[in-house]
């Protein structure tokens, strides 16, 4: 379009008439050409009206480029700038922090934003001392809340995979839930495709799962093939892997073929052996390793394959949290752990908490948000402090403080599972950048916080336990 609108004197004539008044919303997150399309079509007229907020530009990933809008008064000299500048969403409190951290960014307009609700309702930053007490403390403080409904809170993270621990201990809490705009953990297709080669490693003759995986990662197995196989089965009165066991007697496949359900067979039947003698994540990893299932993951390199990437080592973080709660660990009683997850699901789509990544919350509002994972490497993402491109991050992180109306709590892990191993973790840097006064506790008293609770809740616990053997 822009080709045609450059080269073309009488096809952009016509459209400048044909468009008189031209308004573009989020003008943040537009690119150089659409950039470049919009001074075009407005360029005979100058009847151009923009909105937008560069501290908001959030989509550098997909090719925005907020110098669109710091730029804008440069190109159009003659404009005349409306400054919306009182915020009819947040607390004082939650503004105030969010004009903190966004005031750090260099390349950003100056802006005067105040609150039109005068309240003061303290920040929280509650820290946990890994991943899943850290759910378990976004968990306890929702259910805390005596006027809650469970639709005025928001759980909010820079990456999808960290949802798993929080809908785990949200299954636990009964609390319900739902997952925007992203499939819930154990549905995704990366899990449900290792999964599926955990379910025949325990059971072969699981032949919804073998189905799955016969030509996943893609073996040159097609459908033709899987259709003699189920056919063979069928008059052979036996079940699919046995058929399957029994290829070379197929008269139907081609010899071709051969060496393709040779090589999956193989994997099958080493892997079986090999869980004999291992425990179930090692068993997971040489599975993943024997398909080279990140290389498949990883072909395409881009941001979505890179968080399929993520949520398979989350599996293989949730395979060593079993391995650590129960006395003997099996593929089968991890699988039935799995299933009693998917069938708690609650079905209510009314009141329930949101659960969604920073990116998806752009343009909602909730009266209370969590912010969980706000620490070095997560938010900021590990790519961005690697590659020096922190002031995107930090507009991501204002985007998601400004979706709380009331209340904003912020969470962290002390330890947090990384490839099957617990690692040390930070606070977000940018946790320093809030005025420790905007809290209910100041964050670095966070470790003494949670040790104070732990021995309370110890001795509630002993003080339940003395008194009702004092009854008896």
């Amino acid at each position: 379009m822009l080709e045609l609108l450059s080269k073309h004197p009488e096809v952009l004539y016509k459209y400048q008439r044909k468009f008189k008044y031209i308004m573009v919303d989020e003008f943040q997150d537009t690119n150089p050409i659409q950039n470049a399309i919009i001074n075009h079509l407005a360029g005979n007229h100058n009847n151009l009206f923009v909105v937008g907020d560069d501290d908001q530009s959030i989509y550098a990933f997909r090719g925005a480029d907020f110098r669109n809008i710091l730029d804008f008064e440069k190109k159009w000299k003659d404009c005349k700038t409306i400054v919306l500048n009182v915020n009819y969403r947040s607390t004082s409190t939650i503004l105030s922090a969010a004009d903190s951290i966004i005031g750090n960014n260099k390349e950003r307009k100056i802006k005067n934003v105040k609150a039109h609700h005068k309240i003061n309702v303290p920040l929280e930053y509650v820290q946990g001392i890994d991943a899943v007490h850290e759910a378990k403390l976004i968990a306890e403080r929702i259910k805390d809340d005596k006027n809650k409904n469970f639709s005025d809170y928001a759980v909010l993270m820079r990456t999808n995979y960290l949802s798993r621990n929080i809908e785990e201990v949200f299954r636990e809490s009964n609390i319900p839930y739902k997952v925007v705009g992203d499939y819930k953990f154990y549905d995704r297709k990366e899990i449900k495709d290792i999964l599926a080669y955990l379910s025949v490693l325990s059971n072969p003759s699981d032949e919804v799962s073998t189905l799955r995986i016969i030509n996943t990662p893609k073996r040159g197995i097609g459908e033709d093939t899987v259709f003699k196989i189920s056919n063979y089965a069928e008059q052979e009165n036996i079940n699919f892997y046995a058929a399957l066991r029994s290829f070379k007697k197929i008269s139907t496949i081609s010899t071709p073929k051969h060496f393709n359900l040779s090589q999956f067979l193989d994997i099958i039947v080493k892997n079986i052996e090999y869980s004999n003698s291992h425990s179930v994540s090692d068993t997971l990893l040489n599975v993943i390793d024997d398909i080279d299932y990140f290389g498949y993951l990883s072909k395409e390199n881009t941001k979505a394959s890179i968080s399929r990437v993520a949520n398979v080592e989350e599996l293989i973080n949730s395979v060593k949290r079993y391995e650590k709660e129960v006395r003997n660990p099996t593929i089968n009683g991890f699988m039935e752990k799995v299933s009693l997850l998917q069938e708690s699901d609650d079905t209510n789509q009314g009141n329930q908490v949101l659960v969604l990544t920073l990116h998806s919350s752009k343009g909602l509002e909730f009266e209370n948000v969590f912010i969980c994972g706000f620490e070095d490497g997560i938010l900021p993402h590990k790519r961005s402090i690697e590659d020096k491109n922190i002031e995107e991050e930090r507009r991501l992180c204002y985007v998601g403080v400004t979706r709380a109306k009331r209340k904003l709590y912020l969470s962290s892990a002390s330890t947090r599972m990384q490839y099957g191993k617990e690692k040390k973790s930070k606070p977000s840097r940018f946790l320093k950048e809030i005025p420790e006064d905007l809290f209910l506790y100041p964050p670095s008293q966070a470790s003494e916080k949670n040790v104070e609770n732990a021995k309370n809740s110890i001795k509630e616990m002993m003080e339940k336990i003395k008194a009702k053997y004092a009854k008896k």
